[in-house]
Formats: C-alpha cells, structure tokens, sequence
C-alpha cells in the first residue's frame, strides 16, 4: 500500500500525528492516531473525540478508553473484520473515526 509522503497513511504504524506538549512536562498527546488493519485504514482524531463510546459497543475489541477519556485502539483491532471496524466507526456521533480502504478513498464519515 502507498501513502502520503509525510503523514504516515498507509503505513501501518501507530501513533501518527502531531505531537503537541502539554503544560510544559513530558506528557505528550498526538492529535491522531492510526492504525492499518487489513486493507483498511483507521484514523482516531484525539481533538474531536468525547469517548461516548458508541465504537465500543459495536466493537469491544478494537477501542477502548484511555485514561483521559478518548478512545484509543486496543492491541486486539488486528483481529477485528472490516465490516466490524466499519461499523463501529460508522457509530461515532462527533466523526472522529476516519476510515481509509486500501486505495486511501475515505469510505467512513
């Protein structure tokens, strides 16, 4: 799969984003985080995201709650079929799942 020069889509790592410093200590928080699972990409954006947790209800074994209250990926999502996952974000009711099929079309919100 190709990605975007830069911005780690495609690439099957964790983590990708912007890190910004909070407070002046080492806690960083990144703005997004991705992660490859099949032919799918997955975008969680950390700003917009309030942990309802709809996604979690769909798909108890892709997301969870961290400690700041945002969803994040569970070790667990590689497990998880694309109809599943896209379900699941489907469910996000303030768009802060992204889905990206293998080609990088947006196909979720």
């Amino acid at each position: 799969m190709r990605g975007r020069s830069g911005s780690g889509f495609g690439s099957g790592r964790a983590g990708v984003g912007r890190d910004t410093r909070r407070g002046g200590g080492s806690g960083v928080l990144r703005e997004t985080d991705e992660q490859t699972v099949g032919e799918l990409t997955v975008r969680i954006d950390r700003l917009i995201c309030v942990g309802f947790g709809d996604c979690i209800e769909v798909s108890p074994e892709a997301f969870e709650v961290d400690d700041e209250g945002i969803v994040v990926f569970r070790p667990g999502v590689q497990g998880v079929s694309p109809e599943e996952l896209i379900e699941a974000c489907e469910s996000c009711p303030v768009d802060a799942l992204t889905v990206f099929d293998a080609r990088g079309i947006q196909i979720v919100p």
